[in-house]
C-alpha cells in the first residue's frame, strides 16, 4: 500500500498503471498543510513487472503533478550472474532529522536502489509525522515497528490500520501489532513485530516459517527491529528499568525457529551502531546507525558477535546496500555515512535445494 503525503490542502486524484487493481484509496486530513493519501492495492500480477503511478491536482496546482514507477518482482528472473535488485537498509534514526537526511543523500548519490528497508524507528514519537514525510514517497519501503514508531492501538495513518491485528498479549494489555510476509526478487522477506508478544504472531510465524512461499525462496530474511540479541545499550536502563525485557522473546522462542526453518539472515536496529555476527545457522545484523545518537556500552556478551563466529562491530553512522544475483547470491555491503568507507562486506549463497524452488510462474 504505497503512501504520498501532500504538503498542502487542495484534494489530488491518483492514478494506478493498468497492472495495479486498487481495492480502495484512503484520505486522512493530518491537519491542513498535511494529507495522507494511502491506495491499497490487489490483484498484482505474478510475473515480475512495472507499476506506475501519478498524482494529478486540481488544474490551478499543475506544478504538483508526481509520477513514479516502482518494480514488482514476485519471480526470480533468470539472469544468471547479473544483479536483478538492489535493497538499501537503515534503522532508527528518531528525531535526528539533520543526520538521517545526510545517510540518505550519501546512499541515494552513491547508489541506486530498487527498495528501501528499515528496520524501525523512523520517528522519536509515533504521533509525530515528521520522519514520515521524507521517506517511502518515491521508493518501496520494506518497514518493521519499532519502540517509538509503535501505535498500540494501530491507528497512525503511516503504520498502523492498513495491517493491524489485535493480539493477545502474553505479558500485558492487547496491543495492535503488525507481521507480515513477501517475496521479492527470491527474498521471502517476513518482517516481525518486536513490541508484541502475542499468541497470534507466534501462531502466524510458524505458519509462515512452512510455508510454500518461505520454503521455497532463494533467501528467508527476518526483519525485526530489536535483535535477539542487542549487546550495545545504555547500562542504567538495561539494568534498573527492565529494557533487557524489551522483544526477549524474539530471542527466547523466535531463534529455535528461525533456526529450523533455515532462515538465512536476520535484520535488526534497536541497538545504535553496525554489528554482525553468526551461529551455525544464519547471519545476524544490527543497522541501527541511521541518525540516533550512537550506543557504545556493552551491556551483554553474546556469542553469536564474537570475531570467532566473524563478528564484526563499527560504532558509526552507516547504510547497508543488499544486492540479489540471478546465480542466488545475496551480496551484503556496509557504508560509513560520513566518510563513505565500506565498513563490512560478505556474501550468501542460497542454501535451498532444486526440488525446492517455486516454478516460474506461466
Amino acid at each position: 500500500a504505497p503512501y504520498w503525503n501532500l504538503n498542502t490542502d487542495v484534494n489530488v486524484q491518483l492514478n494506478w498503471s493498468r497492472h495495479a487493481v486498487v481495492a480502495k484509496t484512503e484520505i486522512t486530513a493530518l491537519d491542513r498543510a498535511h494529507i495522507v493519501y494511502t491506495a491499497t492495492l490487489s490483484g498484482l500480477p505474478q510475473q515480475n513487472t512495472n507499476i506506475s503511478y501519478s498524482i494529478h491536482p486540481p488544474r490551478s496546482k499543475s506544478h504538483l503533478l508526481r509520477s513514479f514507477t516502482f518494480a514488482h518482482w514476485p519471480s526470480t528472473p533468470k539472469y544468471e550472474s547479473r544483479e536483478i535488485a538492489r535493497f538499501g537498509a537503515i534503522s532508527d534514526n528518531q528525531r535526528e532529522l539533520s543526520k538521517f537526511f545526510k545517510v540518505l543523500k550519501a546512499m541515494t548519490e552513491h547508489h541506486k536502489v530498487d527498495y528501501l528497508i528499515h528496520a524501525g524507528d523512523v520517528v522519536q514519537d509515533y504521533a509525530s509525522p515528521m520522519g514520515y514525510f521524507r521517506i517511502s514517497q518515491t521508493t518501496p519501503l520494506i518497514y518493521s515497528h519499532g519502540n517509538h514508531d509503535f501505535d498500540p492501538e494501530g491507528l497512525t495513518p503511516y503504520t498502523g490500520d492498513r495491517h493491524r491485528r489485535t493480539s493477545t498479549s502474553l505479558t500485558g494489555p492487547a496491543k495492535a501489532g503488525v507481521w507480515h510476509a513477501y517475496t521479492l526478487a527470491g527474498v521471502r522477506f517476513i518482517v516481525l513485530d518486536s513490541n508484541v508478544d502475542s499468541v497470534e504472531q507466534d501462531r502466524w510465524l510458524n505458519a509462515e516459517l512452512q510455508s510454500k512461499e518461505t520454503r521455497g525462496a532463494w533467501f528467508r530474511v527476518v526483519v525485526v527491529h530489536i535483535s535477539p540479541y542487542t549487546q550495545y545499550w545504555e547500562k542504567e536502563a538495561w539494568v534498573n528499568n527492565g529494557e533487557r525485557e524489551w522483544g526477549s522473546f524474539v530471542r527466547t522462542r523466535y531463534v529455535k525457529e528461525f533456526q529450523e526453518y533455515g532462515v538465512d539472515l536476520v535484520i535488526s536496529g534497536h541497538q545504535h551502531n553496525y554489528m554482525r555476527g553468526q551461529d551455525e545457522h544464519m547471519v545476524y545484523t544490527i543497522i541501527g546507525g541511521a541518525g540516533g545518537s550512537l550506543d557504545k556500552e556493552v551491556v551483554e556478551d553474546y556469542e553469536v558477535w564474537r570475531s570467532m563466529n566473524g563478528g564484526k562491530v563499527k560504532l558509526r553512522h552507516h547504510y547497508v546496500l543488499i544486492k540479489v544475483t540471478g546465480d542466488r547470491r545475496l551480496i551484503w555491503e556496509t557504508y560509513d555515512a560520513d566518510c563513505g568507507t565500506r565498513l563490512d562486506a560478505f556474501v550468501l549463497h542460497s542454501r535451498t535445494p532444486e526440488e525446492d524452488l517455486l516454478p516460474e510462474p506461466i
